[in-house]
């Protein structure tokens, strides 16, 4: 297979040429490494959870920020408790006052259908 662009000679599973960079067409499980980007959207923050917290926050806050369960991450955090002689509490204690809260979000209150005002 040759390239449209350069006319170079490439093999039937490129992706892309390796001459000039453009893409020959070639998609399929064997065409290849795939390379993913960035996720979309903006960056995830560690921030304490308002609404999973049994303590601080803390556990439940990493949780969220990894995409795991909140019970593997505190059962992860009571080992390292036992194993650590305490050492996993000072972490703990210090994540608690460094990581920030998130801020405040109030829904807008609706009744039979029409948003509430406030009136002038």
């Amino acid at each position: 297979m040759y390239c449209t662009q350069c006319g170079k000679e490439i093999r039937d599973l490129d992706r892309f040429c390796g001459q000039c960079g453009v893409a020959t067409g070639v998609d399929g499980p064997g065409a290849g490494p795939t390379y993913y980007g960035p996720p979309a959207g903006p960056p995830k923050k560690l921030m304490l959870s308002r609404t999973d917290r049994k303590v601080g926050g803390v556990c439940a806050g990493f949780a969220d920020y990894l995409g795991w369960d909140v019970t593997i991450v505190r059962l992860l955090f009571l080992c390292g408790v036992v194993y650590s002689v305490g050492l996993a509490l000072v972490a703990y204690l210090i994540a608690w006052i460094v990581i920030p809260v998130p801020p405040l979000t109030y829904a807008p209150q609706v009744v039979s259908g029409v948003p509430a005002t406030r009136p002038a």
